[in-house]
């Protein structure tokens, strides 16, 4: 990836300057892993609110963090004392 972004710049004729290589060097690699760590993340939300049957409010982006973590205290709550799904901490 760093390779290519230098052969592109000494194709448009530019000086490989320090700063330039820095800034290569720093943000390149960063930006790929936040990119894979965000689909990542994603694909592990899905995994986990499926379950749980939020996923149609969760995808529309209906929920914030905290009306998400009280739902999934209550549910999780009902279902240790015998409510949801027969009961029971499993």
């Amino acid at each position: 990836m760093i390779q290519q972004a230098l052969d592109e710049m000494v194709e448009r004729g530019e000086e490989p300057t320090r700063a330039a290589l820095k800034r290569l060097m720093l943000t390149n690699p960063c930006a790929a892993r936040t990119a894979r760590l965000g689909h990542v993340r994603a694909a592990l939300d899905t995994t986990v609110v499926d379950p749980y049957g939020q996923d149609a409010d969760w995808r529309a982006g209906a929920l914030t963090d905290y009306e998400i973590l009280a739902r999934l205290f209550w549910l999780n709550k009902a279902r240790t004392s015998g409510g949801a799904n027969g009961g029971g901490a499993t």
